[in-house]
């Protein structure tokens, strides 16, 4: 639903986002991350102060990084010689943008911007009106849960011990 309001996110650790642009203009306004996952699934919650919500972009793979976004870009393979990875960009409408960077020389990447994660499912929830810029909002909160058979080999979460690399 959207909403990061569920027992296991609260007991989940929490990883507050920064911004490393000094050129950045405007309020840097705090996000909140935090990671679950269960037999099935891999589970992503996003919590974003904003004081104005905009989102224009609805279509699934539309460029949403545009937008008020937050992403997450996943290597399984973090052992591997170049970094290849999974990218997700979601707006605050919970639209998703999904695609595979694939290096193929260690200065060389590739976007694959036709993928899509199979069963992939995204919600957001508005504390806030979308588009309004006469208004004051408040933020707004994403969910976003990925299936582990989109990553090769699982059909399940990965193995204890295994070692993955996430960017958020």
């Amino acid at each position: 639903d959207g909403k990061v309001d569920e027992k296991a996110w609260a007991a989940a650790s929490t990883t507050e986002l920064s911004f490393p642009w000094d050129s950045q203009t405007g309020a840097k306004q705090k996000t909140v991350a935090r990671l679950l996952w269960d037999d099935e699934r891999l589970y992503v919650s996003y919590e974003c102060e904003d004081a104005d919500i905009t989102a224009q972009f609805t279509q699934r793979d539309d460029p949403t990084y545009r937008d008020d976004a937050v992403e997450i870009f996943i290597n399984a393979r973090p052992a591997s010689q170049f970094t290849s990875y999974i990218g997700l960009e979601m707006n605050a409408r919970g639209v998703l943008y999904d695609y595979v960077m694939v290096a193929v020389a260690p200065t060389q990447r590739i976007l694959l911007k036709r993928f899509d994660l199979a069963g992939a499912k995204v919600a957001s929830s508005l504390n806030g009106t979308l588009n309004e810029r006469a208004d004051k909002d408040r933020g707004w909160s994403l969910e976003v849960s990925i299936p582990w058979e989109n990553f090769e080999g699982l059909s399940r979460r990965p193995a204890a011990g295994a070692s993955w690399r996430f960017n958020l």
